[in-house]
């Protein structure tokens, strides 16, 4: 059982704070494809845009600190990986979201509501797993987030998978299955990018569990 003490704080609840903008990114994107109003859309990719700023923010000044910092709860260099992993998850979040928005790709396809949909799950697992690094690291507590986010990934290639046979079977037009691939891929990312950060996690508790 590795326990914090109060110099560690800064840094967990910078880490909290990452993991909390993705969550929040990715329930504002479940929500804006059930909703096919203009000002409606624009508003929620604002929002997500809004959260991925302050996602770029938190992300320098846990590296700055970083930089700074004599001792550290963890390696640096799982440190770094463990908030530049989180910046990646939102930054493809809010990659396919802007392109939602931008393509206007029309109502969207049910899979990729479905896609969207495990990727705010495999979010809501990742915060909850950051979380637990607070107060205290017990790989035995947490090792049912690991597993979570491992199906939610599986589950988030078969919806892709599925989603890109239909769209080249039954998609007339080119444009929009261009569009509609990429925005996939983006959101695919995302959900590989959640289980990239619960291997730093579980490499941290190797080490110090």
């Amino acid at each position: 059982m590795f326990k914090l003490i109060h110099k560690d704080i800064w840094f967990f609840e910078h880490f909290n704070d990452a993991a909390k903008g993705v969550h929040d990114a990715s329930v504002i994107f479940v929500e804006l494809l059930q909703n096919d109003n203009e000002s409606s859309l624009i508003s929620s990719v604002q929002r997500i845009k809004e959260l991925e700023h302050e996602g770029d923010k938190i992300t320098h000044k846990v590296v700055d600190h970083l930089n700074k910092s004599f001792l550290t709860p963890y390696d640096r260099e799982d440190i770094y990986l463990l908030i530049t992993r989180l910046d990646d998850v939102m930054d493809m979040l809010d990659g396919a979201a802007s392109r939602v928005l931008h393509w206007r790709i029309g109502a969207p396809p049910t899979r990729l509501k479905s896609q969207v949909k495990v990727l705010e799950n495999a979010a809501t697992e990742l915060h909850m797993l950051v979380q637990c690094l607070q107060p205290s690291l017990s790989y035995t507590h947490i090792h049912k987030h690991f597993e979570r986010i491992h199906q939610l990934e599986n589950e988030g290639d078969q919806i892709q998978r599925e989603a890109l046979f239909d769209l080249f079977e039954n998609e007339k037009d080119p444009i929009r299955v261009i569009k509609l691939k990429e925005i996939h891929e983006f959101v695919e990312t995302a959900i590989d990018k959640c289980e990239d950060v619960a291997n730093v996690i579980e490499g941290i508790c190797v080490k110090h569990a």
